[in-house]
């Protein structure tokens, strides 16, 4: 029999993770880099805290505030009428390339497993979307989601039975002995698990890319 305090310390460690990695839990945050307390020892990696100790599994999006931007023509007010617009747009496309092409904007890149690196240095203020493992209170399922998960807990439970099951073959009750069907056990868990990745990558596959 399994423990269940083993098994769901098995689903908060182990599965809740993995699970996230193909439908992650999104957070946004602000930094401010001149903080002495994101400074690691490299001067360009700065640390990334999470506001309730989640594990980290990617970074999506690292914004930089407008400061550049100005610097290289980006409008600072938005525009007033439709005649405006042409001449809105182009500044904003202006800028855009030159921020780009004039090595302006930093480049960002996540290191597991809490470290952003800017190229070049940067230490001005940003805002950062990450990706970050579900909590385990597990409230931050989607509810579209909570059925997959579910799914996803049992095929696990049922392979760390059928490898339980296998150390004993049968089981003597009052009326002889019952199979244990350890191997059919833990195939049915690993045929549910298959199927459950594969279907949470076609929803969101996670990939972790940089950020320019």
């Amino acid at each position: 029999m399994l423990n269940p305090t083993l098994v769901l310390n098995y689903i908060n460690s182990y599965v809740l993770t993995r699970f996230s990695t193909y439908l992650p839990d999104k957070k946004r945050i602000g930094m401010d880099l001149s903080d002495e307390k994101y400074k690691t020892d490299i001067e360009n990696e700065f640390y990334i805290f999470d506001p309730d100790n989640r594990q980290i599994i990617g970074i999506v999006e690292a914004i930089p505030d407008m400061s550049s931007n100005i610097i290289t023509g980006h409008p600072i007010l938005g525009v007033m009428s439709f005649n405006e617009l042409p001449e809105f747009m182009l500044n904003v496309e202006k800028s855009r390339n030159a921020s780009k092409w004039g090595m302006i904007d930093p480049l960002f890149e996540f290191i597991p497993p809490n470290i952003l690196r800017t190229n070049p240095i940067y230490r001005g203020k940003l805002t950062l979307i990450y990706e970050r493992v579900h909590s385990d209170k597990y409230t931050t399922i989607p509810i579209w989601a909570e059925s997959l998960f579910l799914d996803y807990c049992l095929g696990h439970i049922q392979v760390l039975l059928g490898n339980k099951r296998k150390k004993f073959q049968t089981i003597q009750t009052p009326y002889g002995e019952v199979p244990l069907n350890a191997d059919e056990v833990k195939s049915d868990g690993k045929e549910l698990i298959d199927k459950i990745e594969e279907k949470l990558q076609t929803y969101n596959p996670s990939i972790i890319i940089d950020i320019g």
